[in-house]
């Protein structure tokens, strides 16, 4: 398989996501084109710098945990904002597991940017905005730390790791991949990831495991897999939106409880890598991506762990540009170098990456929720 995509294919694959989320209709063929080709540069500019960092060493110089024994797992969510989640409000039982479990509920967390290939890097690897240092990632830290590193995917594997997210699961130890296509090759069920983790698990005494899953992604109901949708709102598109909340709360209620099942000390992290925003199609209200909304970056931070005793809400404002620190701090790992103050986001002056400059996330538009009405309230 080739490295790259063909710059033909990759156009006619923008086009298609592009029109997929977007009244193709109401645009400009010229502009749409220009968009399309900024696209594909943006694309081969962040490709360069990956190759580049794969012949680059890491900075990393730490010190370990004291706890040796514990397992971590890092669950990277897709396309799921904070305020469809009945955990910080929404008025539907859409994740009654974390609604009611122990732990840490970011209620002020934002994504680094509107879409997975430009926010996971930034949130995986070390970033300050535009450019991202993909050597000094989550998964080298724990292997500098001494810790096993584990990637398991329901997301696409185009050619030898020619997307970000792929690129970054290239130093894990192992990676299990469900599909080996782009991430639309096949229609896999996030279920499928439990199997191969809970078989590793179990000879693990101090893993970190990354599981990235399909989640909320377009289609909605294709998420699903066949499954009727939990909720019946006000249209199809929604009701399989929030039905697919429910789905990714069981399937991190399964993974805790595997964690539990080995009696050894875990952390389980939870986070999206990007909200989605309200656009209007024939007259009808669908969600889909968006640079220009403050929910297209508002996403969950989940943390539980094996000895949580409170369900604590978090409001202090946090940006996904610092999850590296996150992590190193719940996992006690402490970091020498590289210099972590080079890397600070100011929390009260939260910036986004729109995929073209940095915004200030206090300047965006606000989205407003899709509330259901009285018949569909719990009760």
């Amino acid at each position: 398989m080739k490295k790259n995509l063909p710059y033909w294919l990759l156009l006619a694959l923008i086009f298609l996501v592009y029109g997929a989320s977007n009244n193709l209709h109401t645009l400009k063929i010229t502009d749409y084109f220009l968009s399309a080709f900024t696209s594909y540069r943006n694309y081969q500019e962040q490709i360069t710098r990956l190759d580049m960092a794969r012949t680059t060493s890491p900075d990393w110089i730490v010190t370990p945990s004291a706890d040796r024994q514990a397992n971590y797992v890092i669950i990277i969510g897709e396309s799921m904002r904070r305020d469809y989640m009945s955990l910080f409000g929404y008025p539907l039982p859409t994740t009654p597991f974390l609604d009611q479990a122990n732990g840490d509920f970011y209620s002020n967390y934002i994504s680094t940017a509107p879409n997975t290939f430009e926010s996971l890097p930034r949130t995986l690897a070390l970033s300050q905005g535009k450019q991202v240092d993909y050597a000094n990632n989550v998964v080298t830290l724990a292997k500098a730390a001494g810790i096993q590193t584990y990637w398991f995917s329901n997301q696409g594997f185009i050619g030898d790791y020619d997307i970000p997210a792929s690129k970054i699961a290239s130093y894990s130890d192992r990676r299990y991949f469900l599909k080996h296509g782009d991430y639309l090759s096949s229609n896999t069920d996030d279920y499928q990831l439990l199997s191969p983790f809970s078989h590793t698990l179990k000879n693990s005494h101090n893993g970190l495991f990354i599981l990235h899953i399909m989640g909320s992604h377009p289609d909605f109901c294709a998420r699903l897999n066949g499954a009727e949708p939990t909720f019946s709102v006000k249209n199809q598109d929604l009701s399989c939106y929030l039905s697919t909340y429910r789905k990714t709360d069981d399937f991190i209620q399964q993974t805790y409880h595997l964690l539990q099942q080995t009696q050894r000390p875990f952390k389980l992290f939870y986070f999206s890598d990007h909200g989605l925003a309200k656009r209007y199609i024939g007259g009808d209200s669908y969600l889909r991506h968006s640079s220009e909304f403050k929910q297209n970056y508002d996403v969950p931070l989940v943390i539980l762990s094996d000895n949580a005793t409170q369900h604590r809400q978090i409001d202090t404002p946090y940006s996904a540009f610092n999850f590296i620190q996150i992590f190193a701090q719940q996992t006690g790992i402490a970091i020498t170098q590289p210099d972590m103050a080079a890397y600070a986001i100011q929390q009260k002056q939260r910036q986004v990456y729109s995929g073209q400059e940095m915004v200030a996330y206090d300047s965006l538009a606000e989205d407003k929720v899709d509330l259901p009405d009285e018949n569909h309230l719990r009760g």
